[in-house]
């Protein structure tokens, strides 16, 4: 196991101490402990993935509030991975990732802590100085491929000044910031895979490990993102433009794709029939973005219910092509306050006249839901204008009906760090009582909400801030019940719940001035201490509508087929075979793509833009194998775009991603197979005559790539030598193939020659060494055409243009079998006419881990 992503409760004791956080998380899924994982490990997981390294989610939190006895230590101590890593996203966790770190260091002193997030990236300096037992702190937003970098330092004992983004200590100590170097402009390689989430908890069976918060399983809903970064500028937000220009150096959003984040909606509902989540206003990308998402999501026809949220009120056109494209649509949006002054101070630029006409035509155009969200503690905002936002909230449910709902819940329990607020308090009348990391980490350990909230205004102090929240979600619960949104004995279970909040807190604080807390305040303590249910409103008001069953029972089951590798690799060859049968057309199942043409990087080849629509149409004339070729592919580049970018991208659409390269370059690529191709007679001193055997072996040792293989074009060499170089590379990497020759090497060999070095491949096949080609394509050398049907192939040039059928035989070379014999082809040809021995070399090249 490379890395372990350990999410922690806000408060690690929480099971232990009497705190009461009251309402402070009523208006998000998870509980007042705050169980919900960041988003970004489900794209860290499928990324990592894709590069090879094993990735598994523990939260930690979950496994807690669903077993009291759940014994952390006992867990940690049992883990043996190559890092840990340890959330700090939002504040709030602020007690419980550094008390997390603390238990693996008892049991691991030598085994590293990576922590992440916003807010290790906003205190990395103060961490990394007052607390030994973090090691390493990942600084921005994208940390991916940061991860990749520091995980490969780590195992191979590499120079962590070229990890980027990245707070350390030397051996001696030393404080070290790398620069943050890494912060990507696009988010094309970003996926969120929440089917390789389902295969985890298959694989360890651990559905709490993976659960995003307490009640998941109930209702299974899941998010994806559009993008990182904001353009929006509200004072409170720790996500903010101008929050993230200070903690991730981020000047402007970076968006996905739309086609990716269509696909991970695709991906969701197969497995999935709860409402997806999309985060991130649709309008920040563009009207062009916002089109094309809606046209690729009504491609898929959307079968979940999808939600919406706006920062601003939308046009009416987007509306329309939201209603157009997704049959079961919800949405959300959070004016803050009825005041318009309150609101625009806020960042919420819209009057109250454009918000009611943006609901007017939501509802019209179909709208199952609209959730509107409110909030105390604004500036400004006064305890009597927090009660006239509820008059305002009872007056849109009077004119538009019970498909809205209305939420209010305090600005809690922190000023996010990094905001405006936070670094600018008195410009807009607040007052802060906690700025370090140490400080928050304290206040989450207070008796109740109102001794954690870091702030407080001129207009509410805390005290005031706690009141009018109860006195106004009391008397909206009451307004809700008057317009059928809930029944009126909901309405008194809600006032009930105030009512011993507000005895609970008192008890609480009264405990903190010294007096002792007596066994009814105890009691009482335990009645409401449920951290399954809001304070302030039902937690079940903020699920939007879901089918009866949760989950598509028969796909999940059919995933752990789909774990066999020989499964994959069997079904792929037979579907293929039925498609091209039912659809009678020869359709290609392996594509080579060619990114170079010459070693010359400074020549013109495809750009980003171009590759991408080609994969694409490579996946969808049928190819299920990809093999990234050219006189070397590691030299091609499109701005700040690499091959480890296409092989990513690809990776998305292909069972099996290869990448053939002369091994002159570091193998540092996702890719599932890595063919280093060696095509040069050695010399008498041992080495290559290009490229060097030293370079090539040591790049090999240093990938830590767990497949790669030899690639020999024998043609090129001298019978005697051949017995000599595969026994050279054995125990080196992890198989050899071999073909008869390069098109673009002389071939010396004679029909007699060709033969007798056959011949001897066979015999080291049978002899135990590791040829991967089956000694039934082996022996088609004396005659390579019989059984090669070419057009299972597609060839793609570096000028984009897409051909299929034999390489060869397109450029006009005359006699192509006789030179070339592509016993790759050949193989793939067998094994698509059912040939067993050539299935399993498939197997064995294409898809056995």
């Amino acid at each position: 196991m490379d890395l372990i992503l350990l999410h922690p409760p806000s408060v690690y004791d929480f099971r232990k101490l009497n705190i009461f956080w009251g309402p402070i998380s009523d208006g998000v899924p998870s509980t007042s402990i705050f169980e919900l994982y960041p988003l970004g490990w489900v794209s860290i997981v499928d990324y990592l993935e894709r590069f090879g390294y094993q990735v598994r989610i523990i939260n930690l939190a979950v496994k807690m509030l669903e077993d009291k006895n759940f014994d952390v230590e006992g867990l940690i101590k049992k883990l043996k991975p190559t890092a840990f890593g340890i959330d700090l996203h939002w504040l709030v966790h602020a007690h419980g990732s550094i008390e997390v770190a603390k238990i693996v260091k008892k049991y691991h002193p030598h085994i590293p802590t990576i922590l992440g997030g916003f807010s290790a990236s906003y205190y990395h300096e103060e961490i990394i100085r007052n607390y030994p037992h973090i090691d390493y702190i990942v600084r921005g937003d994208s940390t991916e491929k940061v991860l990749i970098k520091l995980l490969r330092a780590i195992k191979n004992k590499e120079d962590l000044t070229e990890v980027p983004n990245l707070t350390w200590r030397n051996r001696r100590g030393e404080i070290m910031i790398n620069p943050t170097e890494f912060v990507p402009t696009h988010l094309d390689d970003l996926w969120l895979d929440y089917k390789k989430i389902i295969k985890s908890v298959i694989k360890y069976k651990d559905p709490w490990g993976y659960a995003p918060f307490v009640n998941w399983w109930r209702y299974p809903i899941t998010a994806v993102l559009i993008g990182r970064g904001c353009y929006y500028n509200c004072p409170f937000c720790g996500g903010s433009n101008y929050a993230n220009q200070l903690i991730c150096q981020r000047k402007k959003p970076a968006f996905r794709p739309p086609y990716s984040v269509v696909q991970d909606i695709e991906t969701i509902q197969k497995y999935i029939n709860a409402p997806i989540f999309i985060i991130g206003d649709l309008c920040h990308g563009g009207e062009d973005y916002a089109k094309t998402f809606l046209r690729e999501l009504k491609k898929i026809g959307v079968k979940n219910e999808l939600a919406f949220e706006f920062f601003s009120t939308p046009n009416k056109e987007l509306l329309g092509e939201i209603a157009l494209c997704v049959p079961r649509f919800n949405i959300e949006i959070s004016p803050e306050s009825h005041d318009e002054e309150i609101r625009r101070l806020m960042g919420r630029n819209y009057s109250n006249e454009e918000l009611e006409e943006f609901i007017s035509t939501a509802l019209k155009l179909g709208t199952r839901r609209l959730d509107i969200f409110f909030t105390v503690g604004l500036p400004k905002q006064t305890s009597q204008s927090a009660f006239a936002t509820i008059d305002y909230a009872e007056s849109l449910l009077v004119k538009f009906g019970k498909r809205i709902n209305t939420f209010i819940a305090p600005l809690a329990p922190f000023i996010d760090p990094g905001s405006i607020l936070f670094e600018e308090p008195e410009k807009f009348g607040y007052k802060l009582f906690y700025k370090t990391l140490e400080e928050h980490r304290r206040a989450l350990l207070n008796p109740t909400w109102q001794y954690v909230l870091n702030y407080e205004t001129e207009w509410m102090d805390r005290r005031t801030i706690m009141e009018t929240t109860y006195e106004a979600a009391s008397k909206l619960a009451l307004i809700k019940a008057e317009h059928g949104l809930f029944s009126k004995r909901e309405a008194r279970r809600v006032e009930k719940k105030i009512i011993l909040a507000k005895k609970v807190e008192k008890a609480l604080n009264d405990g903190l001035k010294g007096s002792k807390l007596e066994k009814d305040h105890l009691k009482l303590l335990n009645s409401i201490k449920n951290y399954h249910l809001g304070i302030t409103c039902n937690k079940k008001e903020l699920e939007w509508p879901k089918k009866l069953l949760s989950f598509n029972l028969t796909n999940i089951a059919l995933l752990k087929l789909q774990e066999s590798a020989f499964w994959r690799c069997l079904s792929s060859l037979f579907n293929h075979y039925l498609s091209s049968v039912l659809l009678k057309k020869r359709r290609p199942f392996v594509a080579n793509l060619r990114l170079t043409s010459t070693c010359d990087k400074n020549l013109d080849s495809l750009d980003f833009t171009k590759v991408k629509a080609i994969l694409e149409t490579l996946y969808q004339r049928g190819n299920r194998l990809l093999v990234i070729m050219g006189d070397e592919p590691f030299l091609w580049q499109d701005k700040e775009y690499g091959l480890v970018d296409v092989v990513a991208l690809a990776k998305r659409y292909f069972l099996s991603v290869c990448v053939i390269t002369n091994g002159t370059f570091p193998l540092d690529l996702p890719a599932d197979v890595i063919w280093v191709n060696i095509s040069k007679s050695l010399k008498k001193d041992g080495s290559l005559s290009n490229p060097t055997l030293d370079l090539i072996l040591e790049n090999i040792k240093r990938s830590g790539h767990h497949k790669i293989f030899v690639h020999l074009a024998i043609g090129g060499f001298d019978p005697e030598e051949i017995t000599e170089l595969i026994k050279f590379f054995v125990g080196k990497v992890k198989g050899i193939t071999v073909e008869l020759n390069d098109l673009d090497e002389p071939l010396h060999l004679e029909k007699a020659q060709q033969k007798e070095v056959f011949n001897r491949i066979i015999l080291l096949k049978k002899e135990g060494y590791p040829i991967l080609n089956s000694i039934k394509t082996l022996v088609t050398i004396k005659n390579p055409s019989q059984f090669c049907l070419d057009w299972l192939i597609d060839n793609v040039e570096p000028d984009g243009k897409i051909r299929q059928g034999c390489h060869g035989k397109t450029r006009g070379i005359v006699n192509i079998c006789e030179k070339c014999n592509y016993l790759i082809h050949s193989e793939i040809s067998l094994a698509y006419q059912g040939t067993f021995e050539s299935i399993l070399a498939i197997y064995r090249i294409f898809f056995q881990k």
